[in-house]
């Protein structure tokens, strides 16, 4: 069975409302440089690995130690614009994360217009792209990429940071594969008891609060988007879809999925939980890092122990064709109501 990228035709943009009432974090240890080429004396630039809205993501080689780095490059404007405030916020937070299983901070360097992020790089490059190569993933291939994800959400969630962009593009692969969560534009730390109020991140992974007018816990809309990256990692596929923004919000809304029938009742189980539509009904990370399906035959990993792995960036932001699978369908309410039928279908995301 052959595996083809996602048309481009269907790219999704990353989505967020404006703060009101946002204040710009301050920001230390940045250094100002004239122009780009002093920013980047003494590395060489490979090649681009990836492209968004506001910049590019280059692979450089520094020619001092010969180490290969992944170097983020944002137009930011002037000091005083919204996104260079943005990039300084980025940058604050990751400059407080230390955890095998999140993307090293290296060096932050700025010039008049532009942000640059120094960070590790990861030779095998994002999970998308890894179950695209790999086609379908046994689920003791699965686990311990999960629980590696899992873990590194579970810190950032200890330090009160609430990461907004879960998805398998911001999950990076080193040359063991082991996961290096990534990309930290849309984070933000919350103060004790602190709720969100506004949609961010990509469209596909948000949470049914998340599209609501009222405030929402942000620790849980994080879960609801492990159970995005869970579900398309077993399945190849989505879980929500829509042909426009009405459409996938109805559909998110809805807490409907489809469940194909390979799947065994406790991965199933695990599903479920993570993609309860009531967000109080929901698990935090550390329950679900105890769930039965992901101690089968997997030792947990030591949290605290460091790691000198590299990381790649790749800002996709593609999404995906669509094929029939059969299965059965779920509401996520997990409470009675729920429905399933063994002869619907589900789409695909890779075929």
């Amino acid at each position: 069975m052959s595996f083809q990228l996602p048309n481009s035709s269907l790219a999704w943009p990353r989505f967020f409302v404006t703060l009101q009432g946002w204040v710009p974090p301050t920001m230390e240890g940045l250094t100002a440089f004239n122009s780009e080429e002093e920013v980047l004396d003494g590395y060489q630039v490979l090649k681009i690995t990836g492209k968004g809205s506001f910049g590019q993501v280059a692979l450089a080689h520094h020619l001092e130690s010969g180490t290969q780095v992944a170097v983020k490059m944002i137009a930011t404007g002037g000091q005083n614009s919204r996104r260079f405030q943005q990039f300084c916020a980025e940058a604050e937070i990751m400059k407080g994360l230390h955890h095998p299983h999140i993307i090293k901070l290296l060096q932050l360097r700025h010039t008049a217009q532009r942000g640059y992020i120094f960070m590790e790089y990861a030779i095998k490059g994002d999970l998308r792209c890894y179950l695209i190569e790999r086609g379908c993933l046994q689920d003791e291939e699965i686990r311990p990429i999960f629980y590696q994800t899992l873990s590194a959400v579970h810190y950032c969630h200890e330090q009160r940071i609430v990461h907004r962009d879960l998805k398998l593009e911001n999950l990076l692969l080193d040359d063991n594969l082991n996961i290096k969560l990534t990309d930290f534009g849309l984070s933000c730390k919350l103060a004790d008891g602190e709720h969100l109020k506004c949609l961010r991140g990509t469209l596909h992974y948000c949470a049914p609060e998340e599209f609501r007018a009222e405030a929402f816990n942000g620790y849980k809309a994080d879960v609801w988007s492990l159970g995005v990256v869970l579900y398309t990692m077993v399945t190849k596929s989505l879980p929500f879809e829509g042909k426009d923004f009405v459409h996938l919000k109805e559909t998110i809304l809805s807490a409907y999925y489809r469940i194909p029938s390979y799947v065994n009742i406790e991965l199933e189980n695990l599903l479920d939980r993570l993609l309860t539509r009531n967000p109080e009904e929901r698990p935090t990370v550390a329950d679900i890092m105890g769930h039965q399906w992901l101690r089968v035959g997997h030792k947990a990993p030591e949290t605290s122990e460091e790691t000198e792995n590299s990381c790649s960036v790749v800002d996709a932001m593609t999404w995906i064709d669509s094929n029939p699978l059969e299965g059965r369908v779920k509401q996520t309410d997990r409470f009675p109501g729920f429905w399933k039928n063994s002869n619907l279908l589900h789409s695909q995301i890779f075929f």
